[in-house]
């Protein structure tokens, strides 16, 4: 199973997401049975129900109906305890709590709740101190960065940081393949995508690279399947999606694809359990999520699910070392 798989979401969007949620459903994407594959999980907040819908290659079925405790601002699915399951991580605004519901394979149980200090503009989950459980990032208006630490059972005081200036967006994703999550971070004002890579310890070693254009939706996984997270960008205007392979210190040339229909939600993830981060791309005028198989060079061999309902919140997450966030639709 790919360790470097990664979703991310945009500050402006997520902004949103806390002062208002839409009335419809969310989706999510990590793998909760612990089968090596992306399992797709739908949110709905009319009656507060969650179903995952288990990946077994092909397709998507294999139903799996929970019930949290009300709707969450913003949520996640994570291996936060290290048993190679993703875990629901839900955070509540107005209680200002975050509650983690493990998964056992079947269903989420034995939660724990921690209180992080003040209300975040972005968050995300990833194995920031590479020991196999999934941390939690925490960003203020402030441009400050707290990491709270994973013990398995609570989150504890990890990493503060404080990067320069508020981005346009960001991701967790572990780079350059050493097992920790790194921090990506893209400035739409100067067109630059800055990495700073973890050392388990602090966020240092920044790169930075001058994006190709502005996009309209952004992830990083484990394209080419070589241990290093890569860079999808999706330019809405040509409706095309371009992926920079990592060597580990740059993102460099790789591929390039062309979509049929702009998304509303988008995720980049090991649906097969090849060890590739897959294409998957929900269509909300026809209520359909396609997948599109990678095979380290090109998006091929496409399938499609029909869930029911209308997605709202979309994500991913899945094994230690991989990010798992949850945003309001594009």
């Amino acid at each position: 199973m790919n360790a470097h798989r990664s979703i991310s979401l945009s500050i402006a969007s997520f902004i949103l997401g806390l002062v208002a949620l839409p009335a419809h459903a969310q989706a999510t994407e990590g793998d909760v049975d612990g089968d090596g594959k992306s399992d797709l999980a739908w949110y709905y907040d009319s009656t507060t129900d969650l179903q995952v819908l288990r990946s077994d290659g092909s397709n998507f079925n294999g139903v799996m109906v929970q019930k949290p405790a009300g709707v969450p601002t913003w949520g996640s699915l994570a291996d936060v305890n290290g048993d190679g399951k993703s875990d629901l991580v839900w955070y509540y605004k107005s209680l200002g709590v975050v509650q983690t519901m493990m998964s056992d394979g079947s269903t989420f149980n034995g939660a724990f709740a921690a209180k992080p200090v003040g209300d975040p503009i972005w968050a995300a989950t990833g194995d920031v101190n590479g020991d196999g459980k999934a941390d939690l990032a925490w960003l203020y208006a402030t441009g400050d960065l707290q990491v709270l630490f994973s013990n398995g059972s609570t989150f504890n005081a990890g990493i503060s940081h404080k990067p320069v200036g508020i981005p346009t967006w960001g991701s967790l994703a572990d780079v350059n393949g050493d097992g920790k999550s790194d921090l990506v971070w893209y400035y739409n004002s100067q067109g630059v995508v800055q990495v700073m890579m973890s050392n388990g310890t602090t966020f240092n070693g920044a790169f930075s690279q001058k994006a190709v254009g502005d996009m309209s939706w952004a992830a990083t996984g484990d394209v080419n399947g070589d241990g290093k997270a890569d860079l999808a960008w999706y330019y809405g205007a040509i409706s095309r999606v371009r992926v920079f392979f990592s060597d580990g210190s740059n993102f460099n040339g790789g591929l390039s694809h062309t979509m049929a229909s702009n998304p509303s939600w988008g995720a980049l993830e090991d649906v097969d359990g090849d060890g590739k981060s897959d294409l998957v791309w929900y269509d909300r005028g026809q209520s359909l999520v396609h997948v599109m198989m990678s095979d380290g060079v090109a998006f091929a061999g496409a399938w499609s699910a029909k869930p029911v309902g209308d997605p709202y919140w979309a994500g991913g997450g899945n094994s230690p070392g991989a990010l798992g966030v949850g945003y309001p639709l594009l």
